[in-house]
């Protein structure tokens, strides 16, 4: 799938006004949210398909995001939700996960005694006894710099003042 110069390997977004997992899911599409049969779990490949996007300035052309969610939303929600509002960028994953959070999640899991299968593409070899890979924090790091610069801080009018006026010199 691709959507505003990405192609995803799966389906599940956020807003880019969002970039998180806060329960704000894209309010047009939460009602289309629906249970996947298994968790996607693991770091799963993206390619940038649109370099002049400003999110992706900087990427790689395959980049890196880790997935932990057991819901996901169909392409076509997503894309009839993205010709209403071609203005929105949408993120995927969570860029913003440390090395071990996918690991805490798995054990944390696996003490409950749920069906959870390993994250795929995170331990090195498949084996959970060693140190994760990190692949993705450089990625993570550019679109969050990316999105501060491009999407706030040259978007938000910003009303100059004197300061002399305020410190009184």
């Amino acid at each position: 799938m691709q959507y505003n110069g990405v192609e995803q390997d799966t389906c599940f977004l956020h807003t880019s006004s969002v970039l998180g997992c806060t329960g704000r899911i894209i309010l047009s599409l939460r009602h289309t949210k629906a249970c996947a049969s298994k968790k996607k779990f693991g770091v799963y490949a993206h390619r940038v398909k649109n370099r002049k996007i400003p999110l992706v300035r900087g990427f790689d052309d395959v980049f890196y995001a880790p997935h932990s969610r057991h819901t996901e939303v169909l392409k076509e929600d997503i894309l009839k939700h993205a010709s209403r509002h071609p203005e929105k960028d949408f993120v995927m994953g969570h860029p913003e996960y440390d090395r071990y959070t996918l690991h805490n999640e798995y054990e944390r899991d696996k003490k409950k005694g749920l069906d959870i299968d390993m994250p795929v593409n995170y331990y090195p070899n498949n084996d959970d006894t060693q140190k994760p890979l990190l692949q993705w924090r450089s990625h993570g790091n550019i679109l969050y710099s990316n999105w501060l610069n491009y999407y706030v801080y040259q978007e938000v009018p910003y009303e100059f003042i004197n300061n002399r006026e305020i410190i009184g010199k």
